[in-house]
């Protein structure tokens, strides 16, 4: 009885120990788009030149006002996991996102951008938007 014990006690511990696995996976949503160039789109720009700066929209639509809008979105998530063996299965080891989306709002009447706003994810995203460019532009 004793032998038994020991031998599922070595079971249990050999699968805990060797069924651990480090994955990787990555997802994205949108479509690429210059993110550091957000900071050059303002108000009273034509829509032409927001589309030659940032390059096509991954959507357009309509908003409640009438108002059509632009929106920019690229969205990187990556995820490194860890999985177990017998007691301790599929854990999120860390998860980081980069990248950002962008609303462009235009006056429906004259094509021209009303508001811009954005959202901004990681560091080195971050980092750009807040060089010499930005600072320039209040």
């Amino acid at each position: 009885m004793r032998q038994m014990a020991s031998l599922l006690f070595a079971l249990a511990s050999a699968g805990l120990i060797s069924a651990c696995v480090a994955g990787r996976t990555r997802e994205a949503i949108g479509v690429e788009y210059p993110i550091e160039r957000m900071a050059s789109v303002r108000p009273g720009m034509l829509e032409e030149e927001v589309i030659k700066l940032l390059g096509k929209p991954y959507a357009r639509g309509e908003d409640l006002d009438g108002n059509t809008f632009l929106q920019y979105e690229y969205v990187v998530t990556t995820e490194t996991g860890v999985a177990g063996g017998v007691l301790v299965t599929g854990m999120v080891g860390s998860q980081d996102l980069s990248g950002g989306k962008s609303r462009i709002v235009l006056d429906a009447s004259t094509r021209t951008v009303e508001t811009v706003s954005y959202e901004i994810y990681g560091a080195e995203w971050y980092d750009k938007l807040r060089g010499e460019q930005h600072e320039k532009n209040p």
